[in-house]
């Protein structure tokens, strides 16, 4: 494909040079429909909705700024969403399925067993210094809740 396109930009272009402006703009929009896919605004708002927001940074900030200021906000606001998401990672507690050797969350799985005076937590990133204190929390958080539910912290 990338040779025919070259091939039609060395030997063709002048046969494009008289067309009305109008018709060379129709030719690149039907060629630019591929790339656009409408239906992954309503997909990401559906499965992942911080990814939904920044896509609508970088659209929003694209058509409105242009396309090197759309595309500066969008790597900051993706480099910030990972600054956010590296220090406040997703953790739960976990209980045993029984019968099995499988570990799940606790409070999506109501028949995981927890092991008695034992907290047994999932912390979803590598502990650092952006994240320990947040990490501390939500371990004193979890054993406020277990003491609280009759069971040993």
């Amino acid at each position: 494909q990338a040779a025919v396109v070259a091939a039609v930009l060395l030997g063709a272009t002048p046969l494009f040079a008289p067309l009305p402006y109008a018709v060379l703009a129709a030719i690149i929009a039907a060629a630019l429909v591929n790339l656009v896919d409408l239906e992954l605004p309503a997909r990401l708002w559906r499965s992942a909705r911080a990814d939904f927001w920044l896509w609508a940074i970088a659209f929003v900030g694209t058509v409105l700024f242009g396309v090197q200021p759309g595309l500066a906000l969008a790597i900051g606001s993706s480099l910030a969403l990972l600054v956010v998401r590296a220090s406040r990672p997703q953790s739960e507690v976990l209980g045993r399925l029984p019968g099995t050797e499988l570990w799940r969350d606790a409070s999506r799985w109501p028949c995981a067993q927890q092991v008695p005076a034992v907290l047994v937590f999932r912390f979803g990133s590598p502990l650092h210094f952006a994240n320990s204190e947040f990490f501390c929390d939500k371990i004193r958080r979890a054993q406020r809740r277990r003491g609280a539910r009759g069971q040993p912290p």
